[in-house]
């Protein structure tokens, strides 16, 4: 059982679930809705395991090692870093302008 397995497949389900829903709202996609979707698994794929901190005692009795319980204080610097690098890239991938920019990694870091 490799961790990369679970993270996968939360990533694949989100965005399957971003698919249906986008979807049911649209019948055909364009450039925009196809771009927001490829940007939503990249996101996902790295930091899903952070939902993993609220069940740490719970991962420790079944025998899991999880990035919380192998490095406690190294798996939060790791979200940030990862979700902060992510804003940027997300930023600069739509093309937002400086203030925006700001505001959208500012909210994102407040999280």
């Amino acid at each position: 059982h490799h961790p990369i397995f679970k993270n996968l497949c939360n990533a694949g389900g989100c965005v399957t679930n971003e698919l249906g829903s986008s979807l049911i709202l649209q019948s055909s996609f364009d450039g925009t809705s196809i771009k927001a979707l490829s940007c939503s698994a990249p996101v996902i794929l790295p930091t899903i395991h952070a939902l993993g901190s609220a069940d740490v005692n719970g991962d420790r009795r079944s025998g899991r090692r999880t990035l919380p319980i192998v490095a406690p204080e190294g798996s939060r610097i790791y979200v940030l870093c990862a979700l902060l690098l992510f804003y940027v890239a997300l930023a600069s991938f739509w093309s937002l302008r400086p203030f925006p920019t700001a505001l959208f990694i500012s909210m994102g870091s407040w999280v």
